[in-house]
């Protein structure tokens, strides 16, 4: 991608992370069916039941993906009209949503230990693209363990602005899909949203946020499938960050 001045109709890209800027989507997925799915053991032995299990990839998209790890427990339980108390906040038992968040955080870090942390190198050039024309970087994510892994990537001088998930508990926004985090980085930096533009891998968050009628919002789905641009539709949706269409037609830098 050659690098040169454009005059952009933008003065703001908000990033999600997961599965957007890192290849830790799929780390996720894989800590939320082990955790969700001892849940249910345990729940159908407790209670002579008989619940589905964490199906891939509709309920980790349908009620998890984007959320943060509180709501992304209550929001699956609710699915299966189960309600577990809170717990303590270092509970680590099947029987609170705490426990099932701290087991879930716990086997995600054991997996990113073992496996390391990837980053997409597309949307590594085209932060870097945007800078380079006075564009400023967000990144909004419900993940609580962005700083851990910004840092271990060395991209976190990168953004402008982070908001993640400590900051939606700290400052009592709402979580994903709603488009708070999105708006507070907007307005933190003083620009206004008609002037942003959104990268979202959620099809949720990001129908949410063209709500608020954003200079665009874009649809990335990496696995190219044809259910998820359904989904999608009819937001502008890619596979990658480098793709020429997205690059001229709709952010004007090609």
């Amino acid at each position: 991608m050659n690098v040169k001045k454009y005059k952009l109709n933008y003065r703001l890209a908000i990033f999600d992370m997961d599965g957007v800027i890192t290849e830790t989507r799929k780390t996720h997925e894989k800590a939320w069916k082990k955790s969700f799915d001892a849940f249910i053991e345990h729940w159908n032995t407790e209670n002579n039941k008989l619940i589905d299990k964490f199906i891939l990839p509709d309920d980790y998209e349908s009620y998890v993906d984007g959320r943060t790890r509180k709501n992304g427990v209550i929001t699956f339980l609710k699915s299966r009209n189960i309600q577990l108390p809170e717990g303590e906040k270092d509970d680590t038992t099947l029987d609170t949503v705490n426990g099932i968040c701290n087991r879930k955080n716990k086997l995600f870090l054991e997996i990113l230990k073992n496996e390391g942390i990837k980053l997409f190198e597309d949307s590594l050039r085209l932060i870097k693209t945007l800078k380079k024309n006075d564009v400023l970087i967000g990144l909004a994510t419900s993940s609580k363990n962005s700083s851990h892994i910004l840092r271990k990537l060395k991209i976190h001088n990168l953004f402008d602005f982070i908001l993640d998930g400590n900051d939606i508990d700290k400052l009592g926004l709402n979580s994903k899909p709603e488009s708070d985090i999105f708006l507070r980085i907007a307005e933190c930096l003083n620009i206004k949203f008609s002037k942003c533009l959104v990268f979202e891998d959620s099809y949720e968050a990001l129908h949410m946020v063209n709500k608020h009628k954003p200079y665009k919002a874009i649809g990335l789905d990496r696995s190219e499938g044809m259910i998820m641009k359904k989904k999608f539709s009819p937001l502008k949706v890619f596979s990658n960050l480098d793709d020429a269409v997205l690059l001229k037609k709709e952010l004007k830098i090609l």
